[in-house]
């Protein structure tokens, strides 16, 4: 049975996988975790973690053995925890693999839940780009265009199916106004586009020869342009991460800090670098003990504001949380209308740019920008209407944009909603979030 589900676990990666939510505790929904259940808790440890739910066993169609989580009448998730046969009782030590939630008070970071309306996921997530039905069960499973978040959806509609199909079609992109989303899919593991890479301080850094008696700097390798700098200021060792003319402060340490024992982890997404993760001591009085141990989470270029210090002693699985801390926060800082985090910029227009598609298969393009007063030109609202697409019910989108300076000098992204209006006889002529026919 076990087939079944990664079959299915298939079907709704195949639709789903990109970038990632926040927290993991209240209504959360997060890559990994819903409410203050996780991917990797056991059974006995989500009850522990949910008192007052009642958790019984269940199947689907398909005879999977899921564990359903209710508060009195309503359930809130399903867990599948690897077990085979669903005629058995739990069993309470195994290990959570995949949670299916369908409480509509459970949320993801950009405020999606089940029992949305497929109209108002639009309005969050970008246009429906396909509708499909998976081969094994005949659920329907929705993806965005250029906005997943790392969740799949499942949708479901009370009239019927969810989808609009051609005959014979598998897939679609037309869906009917009453289709909505049952569940949301959380299937743990590192969120798409996000990753690790180290630098070792011992074996990745070189010494730069200096005069005598003079300070010295120490180089080591970094990613995306960047490298660290470790400075020796007589008294101390200064860490900082450098690009050019940019430079970010990490941490200041005794001159017995371990250098041969340290990696200082990068955090990249797509591979371009937005935050370091460094371990630190605190030094025991006036001496050069390493004391207690930190790990100083610290943001690069335009994700400054990723700014934290963990105490490792009293944090488990301190390393994991800082990750946790550092991601997301790049997610709340910049979600980019492709789903995934999008780097501020210091020049307006080159935000834009990267805020839509390209201009390509349309006629007509038009960027109004206009401040909130005539004083104040540091908060804009940006309209972008785009005009005669190659496409046969669709004619135009609009993209609005709000954006503004943030103290850094840099131009950041607030928030995006996107309509559409149709061609004559496809539906709507005035722009709104309702599907074209």
């Amino acid at each position: 049975m076990k087939r079944t589900i990664a079959a299915a676990g298939l079907a709704v990666f195949a639709l789903t996988m990109s970038a990632l939510g926040q927290g993991g505790s209240g209504y959360s929904i997060t890559h990994d975790s819903a409410g203050p259940v996780k991917i990797g808790m056991s059974v006995a440890e989500a009850e522990k973690a949910m008192p007052g739910f009642t958790f019984k066993r269940t199947s689907d169609g398909e005879g999977v053995a899921w564990v359903q989580v209710s508060k009195g009448k309503e359930p809130h998730m399903y867990l599948y925890a690897g077990e085979e046969d669903p005629e058995s009782a739990i069993d309470r030590s195994a290990t959570i693999e995949y949670i299916a939630v369908v409480g509509k008070d459970y949320k993801t970071a950009k405020g999606v839940h089940p029992g949305m309306k497929l109209t108002g996921a639009e309005g969050i997530l970008g246009r429906v780009s396909e509708i499909a039905i998976s081969e094994i069960e005949s659920r329907e499973y929705v993806i965005f265009a250029g906005r997943e978040d790392g969740f799949g959806y499942r949708l479901l509609n009370e009239n019927g199916m969810a989808g609009i199909y051609p005959s014979g079609a598998r897939t679609t992109s037309k869906f009917d106004p009453g289709a909505y989303i049952y569940s949301i899919a959380v299937t743990g593991g590192s969120a798409p586009g996000i990753s690790s890479a180290y630098t070792d301080l011992d074996k990745d850094c070189e010494m730069q020869e200096s005069e005598e008696g003079a300070h010295t700097s120490t180089f080591c390798k970094g990613y995306g342009g960047y490298r660290l700098h470790i400075f020796d200021s007589a008294t101390t060792l200064e860490f900082n991460v450098e690009r050019g003319d940019e430079g970010v402060r990490i941490a200041s340490q005794s001159l017995s800090y371990p250098l041969k024992d340290t990696k200082l982890e990068w955090r990249l997404a797509d591979g371009e670098p937005f935050a370091v993760i460094l371990r630190t001591y605190v030094q025991r009085g006036s001496g050069m003990g390493r004391g207690s141990e930190t790990l100083v989470v610290k943001g690069l270029n335009d994700f400054q504001g990723i700014n934290h210090t963990i105490d490792v002693r009293t944090t488990p699985n301190a390393n994991e949380r800082a990750r946790e801390l550092a991601d997301s926060d790049y997610a709340k800082m910049s979600p980019g209308p492709d789903g995934g985090p999008m780097d501020g910029s210091k020049s307006l227009m080159s935000l834009i740019e990267k805020a839509v598609e390209d201009f390509g298969e349309m006629r007509s393009r038009t960027i109004e920008i206009k401040s909130d007063n005539s004083e104040d030109t540091s908060k804009v609202t940006v309209v972008v209407t785009d005009d005669g697409y190659l496409d046969d019910s669709v004619r135009g989108k609009r993209t609005t944009l709000r954006i503004e300076l943030d103290s850094n000098g840099v131009w950041q992204i607030k928030s995006t909603a996107e309509a559409w209006r149709c061609w004559e006889g496809r539906g709507h002529t005035d722009f709104s979030t309702e599907p074209c026919l």
